[in-house]
């Protein structure tokens, strides 16, 4: 199945798993809740739906990256809104890097995202995996707080991700591989 057959398959399990909950409104839950300050979120809402922004945040080391990928410091640095090209992460990268700033920028270019994928997985990167993507953060985030409450989370889950969830998330949507964002450190 494409990923576009498995993101629109998890739309649909989430969905269905929403249109079979309890049926109470979530206006009446949060005036009942706000009259009574002992009620828990997990007694106020006993089940909760998230999706579909899962990734896997992987953090690395901008240099051990950038030179494992053969990619130099730019002699023009210059904002690239959309990444296609080694020259243009270079570009982008020595601009930010100047400023001390962040930036995020979709790479469009698969040869080049492999080669930066690979460079980030060398021991050299000391790449650290976290769980990214709002609705994963937030399905954790409320698995901790919700102790007796079904957190749903539907999306592109894949095996890196799916063992750092919490136990009590229903995972809804799994996937063989994960969506990664590689977080270059400037250290």
């Amino acid at each position: 199945a494409s990923t576009h057959e498995g993101f629109e398959n998890s739309k649909l399990k989430l969905l269905k798993a929403l249109h079979s909950s309890s049926g109470n409104e979530p206006a009446g839950l949060i005036v009942r809740g706000a009259k009574n300050p002992h009620v828990t979120p997990d007694t106020l809402f006993p089940q909760a739906a998230l999706g579909f922004n899962v990734c896997v945040d992987e953090i690395v080391r901008a240099g051990a990256v950038l030179n494992g990928a053969n990619i130099q410091p730019s002699e023009k640095p210059l904002d690239r809104p959309i990444i296609r090209s080694a020259s243009d992460l270079s570009d982008a990268f020595t601009h930010y890097f100047r400023q001390g700033a962040a930036a995020e920028r979709v790479v469009d270019n698969a040869q080049l995202w492999n080669s930066l994928l690979q460079a980030a997985s060398a021991e050299e990167a000391k790449a650290r995996a976290h769980i990214g993507g709002n609705a994963a953060l937030m399905a954790q985030q409320l698995s901790a707080v919700c102790k007796n409450c079904t957190i749903m989370l539907g999306g592109g889950i894949g095996p890196k991700l799916a063992p750092m969830l919490g136990p009590s998330i229903l995972q809804l949507g799994t996937h063989s591989s994960d969506e990664v964002h590689l977080i270059l450190e400037y250290a």
